[in-house]
């Protein structure tokens, strides 16, 4: 008795991928993008404001959903006289194309040039409308500015444009005097 082809059938249909899943699966909106772009550029803001240009490795456009999502992300905002004012990074963003609010994550670093301050953390949301960023989940966030000062907490939320920062908890700090 040959069980020799009946085994090679039996394990080619039990085979197994380790590969990422992809589209809905992967929670996208759909199996696959309307758009897929590599090293690319997604400008972000509404008419009157300074845009936040977003250097992505990759982007994927979701029309119908209006979402965009970028993997391993540089971002720069500019001062009306061209100095850079705000500049970051982080692993993966998500966008809502119409209200331009985004949910970052994954080695977040924001600075705000001018004040030299920066911001730590591994998930932040902006929300456009209200010019404000706040933490996700009750994660953990470091702020930093001036020389050596540092407050680390939860609950964070902040407004660049006012340089107002708050905690609900404040888990440690260094303030020099």
């Amino acid at each position: 008795m040959c069980l020799g082809p009946a085994l090679a059938l039996v394990l080619s249909l039990c085979a197994c991928s380790f590969a990422q899943p992809e589209g809905a699966v992967a929670g996208r909106p759909a199996d696959y993008p309307d758009s897929s772009l590599r090293n690319a550029t997604y400008v972000l803001g509404q008419p009157g404001q300074q845009p936040l240009r977003i250097k992505s490795q990759s982007i994927e456009i979701y029309q119908k959903a209006k979402v965009a999502y970028l993997e391993k992300i540089s971002f720069e905002q500019e001062n009306p006289d061209g100095t850079v004012s705000i500049r970051g990074t982080a692993d993966r963003a998500q966008i809502n194309m119409d209200s331009q609010d985004a949910d970052i994550s994954g080695n977040v670093f924001v600075e705000k040039v001018d004040d030299g301050m920066t911001i730590r953390c591994e998930a932040l949301s902006w929300k456009d409308s209200l010019q404000l960023l706040e933490t996700k989940d009750d994660g953990m966030v470091t702020v930093s500015y001036g020389n050596g000062n540092s407050m680390a907490g939860r609950g964070f939320t902040g407004r660049l444009d006012e340089a107002l920062y708050e905690f609900s908890t404040i888990e440690k700090g260094y303030i020099q005097p």
